[in-house]
């Protein structure tokens, strides 16, 4: 879920802060992403918030047009967390980042849509 840096309950608010919190099972350690009750892993019930390191990778992606402006590119991100995301990727130019690029997540829009923007690589070790 989204979560106000300055929040400490369960409870989803509004998403003024730059990170993304999900749950983890204290059982299976399984990474979910959205508010759970049951780990659908394990069926265990300790469920516990953390603060995602906010990277991932590309899994997929669809374009999606929008009457006056440029397309959206929607994307869902595996991030190195465990959990799967849907958001946005921003500054995106075409052609589109191939699947498995790394991206990082970086603010939201809409109101609690995560755009994430690629990363740059890393430079090569000598």
């Amino acid at each position: 879920m989204y979560y106000s840096s300055g929040s400490t309950s369960a409870q989803p608010s509004a998403p003024a802060a730059s990170f993304l919190r999900f749950q983890r099972c204290a059982w299976c350690k399984s990474a979910l992403f959205g508010s759970r009750c049951i780990c659908p892993s394990c069926g265990g019930e300790d469920l516990v918030w953390e603060r995602s390191h906010g990277t991932g990778r590309i899994s997929d992606y669809q374009y999606m047009p929008k009457k006056g402006s440029a397309p959206r590119l929607a994307c869902r991100v595996v991030m190195d967390d465990g959990f799967h995301v849907e958001g946005r990727l921003g500054g995106c130019v075409m052609p589109a980042p191939a699947v498995g690029t790394v991206v990082r997540f970086e603010r939201f829009v809409d109101g609690s849509v995560p755009v994430f923007v690629v990363c740059p690589p890393a430079a090569p070790r000598r």
